[in-house]
């Protein structure tokens, strides 16, 4: 995108489109023999790869300016993993905790996933599928049209618009940390292969540990209020050391590349983040934008009223 306009506009579009694409993939999936798997694949091809091959075609003359690809190095790709790996624990608490409150959608689909023996095909579907699309999506499309402000703000409504995209309370909070979190790593390694692998670690490693019977505990009758208690206190002491290990990392990571943001050729550079000329000032909170969380409050409400609200202590 070349525009704060063009990307906003596009997260309406792709708001509206959500709810077809998703119905179409439901109708192909019932045609296919109704695996999951095959559900969730056409789901994040309808929503996002069908967008994001439009919108591309249209721009192929600017795409590696909306799609950053470059060379990381060797440090960068095992700070980021151990990163994705420690800020983890945080999200689990996160999840759990409203999972006392609200419909634990997440825990859903990786309970579904468990009834596929394949955990290639578990960590395909979970993890590799959804991590390149909505990396390319929201990365890329949304967050190369954000050049004209700073990077702090770019990652704020970016990060708000990941959370909302899920259409679900409960998803909306953790995702759009992460979100927020993804869009500095694409920032300062100008590169969206961070983000593909941040993304990707942290839903390949849930998806493992469902399988496992660790992160999902499916039948809350097991638990005890205590123990759910109990398992939460522990998440969240374990969550703040994660929080506290990330933040030394990025430090460290923010310095390793920051010479990748004093160079003029690259997108979103000090130059352009900087305080724009004073006669008019970019504005990131468009009319698309509250019409897509207008639209996001009442998807989420109607499904709200609509599911029961599932004890999970973590997920």
């Amino acid at each position: 995108m070349t525009s704060i306009k063009e990307s906003n506009r596009f997260m309406l579009v792709l708001m509206i489109w959500t709810l077809p694409a998703g119905l179409i993939a439901l109708a192909l999936t019932s045609a296919t023999g109704d695996s999951f798997g095959v559900l969730l694949l056409l789901s994040q091809f309808m929503v996002f790869g069908i967008p994001c091959i439009v919108i591309l075609s249209m721009y192929s003359k600017n795409i590696k300016e909306i799609i950053p690809i470059k060379k990381m190095g060797a440090k960068n790709y095992m700070m980021i993993i151990v990163m994705s790996l420690v800020i983890q624990p945080l999200f689990m608490f996160i999840s759990g905790l409203l999972s006392q409150f609200l419909p634990n959608i997440s825990s859903e689909i990786l309970s579904g996933m468990n009834m596929e023996t394949n955990f290639i095909l578990v960590l395909l579907f979970i993890g590799v599928v959804p991590s390149i699309f909505e990396e390319l999506v929201f990365r890329g499309i949304i967050f190369s049209g954000y050049k004209e402000v700073p990077i702090f703000k770019a990652a704020l409504l970016n990060g708000l618009m990941f959370g909302i995209i899920h259409l679900n309370f409960h998803q909306f909070f953790y995702t759009a940390i992460f979100g927020f979190i993804l869009c500095f790593f694409v920032y300062y390694t100008k590169s969206i292969i961070s983000a593909v692998l941040a993304h990707f670690v942290l839903n390949g490693t849930q998806a493992g540990l469902s399988m496992m019977q660790i992160s999902s505990l499916q039948e809350s009758a097991y638990y005890s209020e205590g123990s759910i208690f109990l398992l939460l206190v522990v998440l969240g002491i374990i969550g703040a050391i994660g929080l506290a290990i990330f933040i030394f990392i990025f430090k460290k990571f923010k310095l390793h590349n920051i010479s990748n943001v004093n160079k003029p050729e690259d997108i979103m550079t000090p130059e352009c983040i900087a305080s724009p000329t004073p006669e008019k000032k970019p504005t990131l909170l468009t009319v698309p934008i509250f019409i897509s969380i207008a639209m996001f409050a009442i998807f989420a409400v109607v499904s709200l009223l609509s599911s029961p609200v599932h004890s999970c202590p973590y997920c």
